[in-house]
């Protein structure tokens, strides 16, 4: 393992990128006005800043620390976490290629829901970025609508460390491996609800198309359109058909705001809106036939206005007596 990998220090561009994300996810979500996804995407927002000011607060430390040498572990220590993990975890993985360590653990249950077994990855070829190894599912369960949270604690092979981040960081500056396993390993037996990615209590259900919201399933209506399942705020009925709609299958007559599904609309051939079968009368909407009817009698006051046309006569000039020859 090479010394001078962790005197390097990278930016945190993965942290960046879902601070990013997380920002973009929640403008879409106020301009869309999905109120039920609203809590959820400002805790996602939230929890990417804090985990973005952890890693550059990271580095600056490390940037400190570097100014004073640190202890480290010598190659017999190396080698006596090498044969104790061993004996810790089920399976210990060394891949010389890759240049990195893993371990597999054993199932793991938090509060009667099995999320199975996990992958730690530890590439020490980057030993000098703040987060030089990976967490795994080899097992997936992940929460309803989160394929990429497969642990409370565990987002896109990432892991929130929470009050483990201190002791993990200084188990990786001193080359302490055993240490640092078991510390991860500690976290993923461990459940906190404040520090969640995605709290238990919403890791079982159906998560909903339109809103992203996870709920039972008796929360959930079939949309007769699309076939999906959406929760109970974000489904209504057709005002005509009685059909149950998803909010991605339904749409509001332009005039009187009635929800109808699609077959139940058509659309004024002047304006190309929607509108419901009472409201587009004659084929076209009020708003339509409106406008036509002031055009019309604009035209009609234009004609009367204009004046009558005169006809213009000569006029003849008076002939002055005893201008006669005679």
């Amino acid at each position: 393992m090479s010394a001078s990998a962790s005197c390097t220090v990278w930016p945190p561009d993965l942290d960046w990128l879902r601070h990013v994300q997380a920002v973009r996810r929640m403008n879409e979500i106020e301009r869309r006005e999905w109120h039920a996804a609203l809590p959820r995407a400002q805790e996602e927002l939230g929890r990417t800043c804090e985990s973005l000011i952890l890693q550059l607060k990271s580095i600056a430390d490390m940037a400190r620390k570097r100014k004073t040498p640190q202890p480290r572990a010598s190659l017999k220590d190396i080698l006596g976490d090498l044969d104790a993990l061993v004996d810790e975890f089920p399976e210990v993985r060394w891949d010389l290629r890759a240049k990195s360590l893993s371990v597999v653990t054993e199932p793991i249950e938090l509060n009667d829901i099995a999320l199975g077994r996990f992958e730690i990855v530890l590439e020490y070829r980057n030993l000098g970025r703040t987060r030089p190894y990976r967490v795994i599912a080899l097992d997936p369960h992940p929460a309803a609508g989160e394929s990429g949270t497969p642990h409370p604690h565990v987002r896109h092979d990432d892991l929130c460390e929470g009050d483990g981040r201190a002791p993990i960081q200084l188990a990786l500056r001193q080359g302490r491996f055993y240490d640092l396993f078991v510390l991860i390993h500690q976290i993923l037996k461990t459940y906190n609800a404040d520090s969640a990615y995605v709290p238990l209590s919403r890791w079982e259900g159906t998560a909903c198309p339109d809103c992203g919201s996870v709920v039972s399933d008796d929360d959930t209506q079939a949309c007769e359109d699309c076939r999906s399942d959406a929760c109970s705020e974000c489904s209504t009925t057709c005002a005509n058909c009685h059909r149950s709609l998803c909010s991605g299958c339904q749409d509001a007559c332009r005039t009187c705001g009635d929800i109808l599904c699609r077959g139940c609309l058509s659309s004024c051939p002047d304006c190309s809106d929607d509108y419901c079968a009472s409201c587009l009368e004659a084929g076209r909407c009020g708003a339509c036939q409106e406008i036509e009817a002031h055009e019309e009698n604009e035209a009609e006051d234009e004609i009367q206005a204009e004046p009558e046309i005169q006809p213009v006569c000569l006029g003849q000039a008076p002939v002055p007596q005893g201008s006669g020859p005679y």
